[in-house]
């Protein structure tokens, strides 16, 4: 079964008042490769990822 879930990291709320041009997701439910993330608001970055199930998954 996967599980498709959405990750949002809230930059002012977990580094402060740091800017980034450009924020990627990292881990294993893409094979440790760089998948885009894009602002969807003031500090907001949003992406989809897709769990498969296996156990250990990590980002």
């Amino acid at each position: 079964m996967n599980l498709s879930i959405k990750l949002i990291a809230a930059g002012s709320l977990l580094f402060g008042n740091l800017c980034y041009a450009d924020w990627y997701f990292r881990g294993t439910a893409n094979g440790w490769a760089t998948t885009p993330m894009r602002l969807v608001a003031n500090n907001i970055w949003s992406t989809q990822i897709v769990l498969d199930g296996q156990t250990n998954q990590r980002f």
